[in-house]
């Protein structure tokens, strides 16, 4: 038992940091003897990666174009209803463009190769987003339009919404 109380004693000790006799400590320094530490240079900052996405189509200019503009754009309709005309440009599995009043509402755009992040997916249709999206969720993210430079109320970018990897889809609506 004495052996014990010993060995707990000197636990107590260590890690309480009392001295104790016949134990030889470390001077310790005041900060008032020390020298300044010199502090070791610092990198700059890395700046963030440029984006090599080159934009399939310039959206925020199709926001309420004609049929007519639409169809120079994004090349020759591939469906048409009542109220939605549906094309495929290059690089696009789908473009489904929402027709009110004979003009360009709403678009969704689903890629044919999906984007590595949620602002690439933007830039794919030259949208170049400055600020973080307002509201994110794992597979989509979602700006305010006047944040990103788009005349209209939201701009979405989704993850796996089509058949493509990655960010695949965007929605102005």
């Amino acid at each position: 038992m004495g052996r014990t109380k010993f060995i707990v004693g000197v636990l107590i000790a260590v890690v309480c940091g009392v001295p104790m006799a016949g134990c030889v400590t470390a001077p310790v320094e005041s900060p008032s003897t020390t020298q300044a530490a010199t502090p070791e240079p610092q990198s700059a900052p890395e700046a963030p990666a440029q984006s090599t996405v080159t934009a399939l189509f310039d959206l925020p200019s199709l926001i309420g174009a004609s049929e007519g503009d639409l169809g120079k754009a994004l090349g020759k309709q591939t469906e048409r209803t009542e109220s939605f005309a549906k094309y495929k440009p290059a690089g696009c599995d789908e473009v489904m463009v929402r027709i009110t009043a004979g003009r360009a509402a709403t678009f969704t755009i689903y890629f044919s190769e999906g984007a590595g992040s949620a602002e690439d997916a933007l830039r794919k249709v030259g949208i170049n987003p400055t600020s973080p999206p307002d509201r994110t969720a794992p597979i989509a993210s979602i700006w305010n339009g006047s944040s990103v430079g788009v005349a209209a109320p939201e701009v979405h970018a989704f993850q796996n919404a089509g058949s493509a990897d990655g960010w695949d889809g965007v929605q102005v609506k």
